[in-house]
Order: C-alpha cells, then sequence, then structure tokens
C-alpha cells in the first residue's frame, strides 16, 4: 500500500509539472520569472477538430482532462484506426470496456464499477509517460474536469479519488487463510 501511495503521489507530481510547468526559467511566464507560465485550456470544440479527418491534421484525445497529441500513433488513433473513438474527446469508458462505440465513449466514469475505475490507472499511467515520450502533454481540457482558468475542478477530485481507492482496494486483496493445522493423534 505504501509502494501504491508512493506511485500515486509520483504520478500526481509528474502531471502537475508536465500541465503547470515546472519553476526552471524556461517554464516561467517572461514577465515575471516568479509566476509559473499559464497552463493552456483548451476548449471542447478545439478538441473535437482534432480527429486527424484529412491528412496533415492533428489528432488529439483527453483523458480526465489532461489533452495529449497522438498524432505520431495516427495509425492508431485516425481515421479508420482501431482507437479513432477517443480522438477528439474525452471518453474513459472505452478504454476498460474495450467497446469502441461512440454509444460507449458518451458514457460518464461514474458509470463504471470501481474495480474498472481503477483500471483507468494504467491509462493515466500510459499517457503520463509518453507525455514525454510519444504523445506530448498539451494542456488541459476545460469542461468536466478543468474550468476556464485551467484549475481542477471538484469533479476531477472525485475522480482522482475514487481512482485512488479503486487502486488501494485492488493491493489490499484479503490474504488466505493459513492451512489447517495438522496434528498426529495416536490411536
Amino acid at each position: 500500500m505504501a509502494l501504491q501511495g508512493i506511485l500515486s503521489l509520483g504520478l500526481i507530481v509528474f502531471l502537475a509539472v508536465q500541465v503547470f510547468g515546472s519553476s526552471n526559467s524556461d517554464s516561467t511566464n517572461p514577465n515575471n520569472q516568479n509566476e509559473p507560465a499559464a497552463v493552456r485550456v483548451i476548449t471542447e470544440q478545439e478538441l473535437a477538430a482534432a480527429r486527424g479527418e484529412h491528412d496533415g491534421d492533428a489528432v488529439w484525445l483527453s483523458l480526465a482532462g489532461q489533452v495529449y497529441d497522438v498524432t505520431s500513433g495516427r495509425q492508431f488513433y485516425g481515421p479508420g484506426g482501431p482507437y479513432h473513438v477517443f480522438a477528439g474527446r474525452d471518453a474513459p469508458v472505452p478504454y476498460v470496456t474495450g467497446i469502441f462505440t461512440d454509444d460507449e465513449a458518451h458514457k460518464s466514469w461514474r458509470t463504471l464499477s470501481t474495480e474498472q475505475v481503477g483500471e483507468l490507472h494504467h491509462w493515466l499511467s500510459f499517457y503520463a509517460k509518453s507525455s514525454s515520450e510519444k504523445y506530448p502533454l498539451l494542456g488541459v481540457l476545460h469542461g468536466q474536469f478543468y474550468d476556464a482558468k485551467g484549475q481542477p475542478t471538484a469533479e476531477h477530485a472525485e475522480f482522482h479519488a475514487a481512482v485512488q481507492q479503486a487502486v488501494e482496494a485492488k493491493t489490499k486483496k484479503p490474504k488466505p487463510p493459513p492451512p489447517p493445522s495438522t496434528t498426529k493423534t495416536e490411536l
């Protein structure tokens, strides 16, 4: 449990640095070196326009309000790709149900079981890791998880608390009972 908590804290810190910037001079506001650079807030309309419908168009997706540029994975996320359902929207449900339809993509994360919510942890980690490698983090999506200023909403806190709770529940599986004691009785 302690290791899971440390890993989760590390993921949160990594995402915070990716989204809100670090304190070095490369990521600060040039007008005031002590203020972090503003996070890019992406509208649902901007995200919806980035579905890669035409050659050369960007392909973006969002997971829990984190917007990633997945253009380099166009064969997966672009038109005709197996994961195109994720392009241009925030659709957490298909990640864990494996049902890649528009109907499934429109479902709320709240429709998922606790175990399924916990499975989203894998995908959050995947994109967080990939944001420094293959799929850059572009910013945050204004809406359910972030407000117009890029600040986390109450829904954001509820979602991440549910993910953390599910991950902890998975690691706290009950231990099997000890084997029955065997005593020899003399006849």
